[in-house]
C-alpha cells in the first residue's frame, strides 16, 4: 500500500495502470481499520489526481463503506474521513455532493447528537 501511495504522489497524470487499480480500493476499506490511514491517503491522492474518475467509478462504494464504518471509528479515524470529505468537496466534480450525501448525512447526524462536535472542531 505504501508503494502504491508513493507512486500516486509522484505521478503527474492518471495512467491506465493506476486507474485499473481503483476498483481494489473498496475491498481494502471493507477489510477493517488496520490500513485505514494509508487507504484514505490513497483515495485522497486519486481524488487530487483524477477526481472525476474516482467520483464516478468507486465514489459511491467508498462513501457507503466509510459511512457504515464511521460510527465505529476512533476520533483519529473520523478525522481522516472528514479530511477526505473536505478534499473531495474541494477537488471533485460538480456531482460530488450528491455522491458524498450518505457520508455527509452520517457526519451531520454525529454532530447533531453531540458525539462528533469535538472531532469536527479539531479540523
Amino acid at each position: 500500500l505504501e508503494l502504491w501511495l508513493t507512486v500516486l504522489h509522484n505521478t503527474a497524470k492518471p495512467y491506465d495502470a493506476l486507474l485499473n487499480l481503483l476498483p481494489r480500493i473498496p475491498p481494502l476499506l471493507e477489510n477493517g481499520t488496520d490500513n485505514l490511514r494509508t487507504v484514505v491517503y490513497i483515495i485522497q491522492a486519486y481524488v487530487l489526481l483524477c477526481p472525476t474518475n474516482v467520483t464516478d467509478s468507486v465514489g459511491p462504494t467508498v462513501v457507503s463503506v466509510c459511512a457504515d464504518m464511521y460510527s465505529e471509528l476512533a476520533d483519529e479515524g473520523r478525522l481522516m474521513i472528514l479530511r477526505l470529505v473536505e478534499t473531495w468537496l474541494k477537488a471533485g466534480p460538480p456531482n460530488t455532493p450528491q455522491v458524498l450525501e450518505k457520508l455527509l448525512l452520517t457526519v451531520m447526524e454525529a454532530v447533531h447528537t453531540g458525539e462528533d462536535y469535538p472531532v469536527l472542531m479539531s479540523l
